[in-house]
């Protein structure tokens, strides 16, 4: 979704069909062209509360500030784009992925560092995700509908957001996403990258 620029209301589901409630989006928002793209997000067992993705040529992070009822209030911590300083990394980014780091040997650090680093960690995963996304503008929030691969398998994902929660209600339940369970990508992810 678009990044926004302050603190938005997210609500978030994940299944391997949500046609249904992507069309009733589709009904009520303005819809964009289909993206195509992929993602690598830093994914960490320590904690679900940091959303760290690399998507081109930025580094993205987002942080979860607050639950209220069925939805979550994500806060951008940070957009830079890479490859990042490594002071910058350690200090900005590591915090939201539970960790207390040590300085890596280099000064910045591009996507192939960030990946070797995460494979020298057992609380670090980098997973790439394949996208095909559709985007809703709504008056009062954006919603859209993902079609994602991760670990060769197959999901689809439908969220919206809203500065405001009263909003974000009112497009949950409007879509029918309130009758489903509201999943992060960390959260998420997490699921998948460390299995019990």
């Amino acid at each position: 979704m678009h990044e926004p620029v302050q603190a938005r209301y997210e609500f978030r589901a994940f299944a391997p069909n949500l046609e249904t409630v992507a069309g009733r989006l589709a009904a009520e928002g303005r819809p964009s062209e289909l993206e195509r793209f992929h993602d690598l997000y830093i994914v960490s067992r320590l904690t679900i509360d940091g959303n760290v993705k690399l998507r081109g040529d930025r580094l993205e992070v987002k942080e979860l500030m607050a639950r209220e009822g069925l939805f979550e209030l994500w806060s951008p911590r940070l957009i830079a784009e890479m490859p990042i300083a490594s002071d910058r990394f350690i200090d900005e980014v590591a915090p939201c992925l539970g960790l207390d780091m040590k300085r890596p040997r280099i000064d910045m650090l591009a996507e192939t560092d960030i990946v070797q680093l995460c494979a020298t960690m057992p609380a670090l995963e980098a997973l790439r995700v394949d996208k095909v996304r559709r985007q809703f503008t709504f008056a009062h929030g954006l919603g859209e509908h993902v079609k994602l691969e991760v670990l060769s398998r197959a999901f689809e994902s439908v969220a919206i957001e809203a500065q405001d929660l009263d909003d974000a209600q009112r497009l949950a339940a409007a879509s029918g996403l309130d009758q489903h369970l509201n999943n992060s990508y960390p959260a998420f992810l997490q699921e998948l990258a460390f299995p019990p």
